[in-house]
């Protein structure tokens, strides 16, 4: 797997996320790796969420089970989800 860097490492972009994600309802990343730290992010911010799909290459965890659950989702109203969990052993 190449590493990335995470796309809210960038002030601006984060700055610009934040300002849109209270009303974002749907975000399509296909064929595009997006670290845990910012699907986290997404999750955590995004309170009208509905639907997030991140697809890539199969068997790549998108995010880590330890992420998913490390603090409450704001998207509750999410009807569609589709992204890779890393478990670990």
């Amino acid at each position: 797997m190449s590493t990335t860097n995470n796309i809210f490492d960038n002030g601006a972009a984060r700055r610009a996320f934040i300002r849109h994600s209270s009303t974002l309802r749907r975000l399509a990343f296909l064929d595009t790796f997006i670290g845990s730290k910012d699907l986290l992010a997404i999750l955590e911010l995004c309170g009208s969420l509905e639907m997030l799909i991140q697809t890539g290459r199969v068997g790549i965890p998108h995010i880590t089970l330890a992420d998913a659950i490390s603090v409450p989702w704001a998207c509750k109203k999410i009807r569609r989800l589709e992204i890779t969990i890393g478990l670990t052993k």
